[in-house]
């Protein structure tokens, strides 16, 4: 499909396996994509330091979304394009809402990374290279609360994770309700929250004013519930075979799985290349 100018595409389970890998088909299909003058934008909910060097390292790609949309940098320059902070007042207010039920959280700044004592100590997370990565350089704060209440600390995200389940989809369905933050899901037992003005389909609407593109010009894909303002948000949006049930429902198209191909088997779907 020639109308085709941006591919926006999330990583985890979508393109990258174990936190850490892609295949070699989905690499052939970014490198085919760039070829043929398509950008191929970069959309996920990790914190930008953690991005995996194989796409920041690759400048052909040019812009790059973190953190759910809080950041967009140009990849090319290393420019911040877009910056949106969740208040630190809210912050406070989701801290306070979790009530100490928390599995573990921890937050993404401008001054880098802080997470909790439990995160530290959570074993469950342990072989996750993800975790293993963000507990390699991030500061660990005993009381998270009072160190965003002293230091006054904008944050691009808050993510929480939940051993109680019923208590974490009950105040998910709360913080729902709120009108100065966005709240999503990456994970069954996790909550993100970033301002009210950040979500991957935000930044794909900023990039499509940016580059003069037209809605229709777009294509999406992803995998989990944080992919559904992009996918809705582009001319075609594309679900994951091993998506969440809400992308599933929403999707246009429905690729393959990632443990085969489907982000290389949705491209060849749309693209005569």
């Amino acid at each position: 499909m020639d109308k085709i100018k941006l591919v926006m595409v999330d990583l985890d389970e979508t393109i990258l396996f174990s936190n850490t890998e892609i295949s070699k088909a989905t690499s052939q299909t970014i490198q085919r994509l760039l070829d043929n003058n398509i950008e191929v934008v970069i959309a996920t909910g990790r914190y930008f330091q953690s991005i995996p060097r194989i796409f920041i390292d690759n400048k052909r790609i040019k812009y790059i979304v973190s953190s759910n949309g809080a950041l967009i940098t140009n990849n090319q320059t290393n420019a911040i394009i877009y910056n949106k902070d969740l208040d630190y007042k809210t912050v406070l207010s989701i801290i306070e809402k979790a009530d100490n039920k928390d599995r573990h959280m921890f937050i993404s700044t401008t001054k880098g990374v802080f997470i909790d004592e439990n995160l530290l100590n959570d074993k469950l997370v342990d072989s996750n290279e993800f975790f293993k990565l963000l507990k390699s350089h991030a500061v660990v704060v005993k009381d998270m609360y009072s160190y965003i209440k002293e230091n006054k600390q904008a944050v691009k995200k808050i993510e929480i994770a939940f051993n109680d389940l019923k208590f974490r989809d009950d105040l998910y369905t709360y913080l729902q309700t709120l009108k100065d933050v966005t709240i999503v899901s990456s994970h069954h037992t996790n909550i993100e929250a970033t301002n009210q003005n950040v979500s991957k389909g935000l930044a794909l609407e900023f990039l499509i004013d940016q580059l003069n593109l037209n809605k229709d010009e777009t294509l999406a894909i992803g995998d989990n519930d944080n992919d559904l303002s992009m996918i809705q948000m582009a001319g075609i949006g594309i679900a994951m075979k091993n998506s969440s049930p809400l992308l599933l429902e929403n999707a246009d198209l429905i690729t393959a799985s990632i443990d085969d191909d489907g982000f290389t088997k949705a491209i060849e779907r749309i693209f005569n290349f």
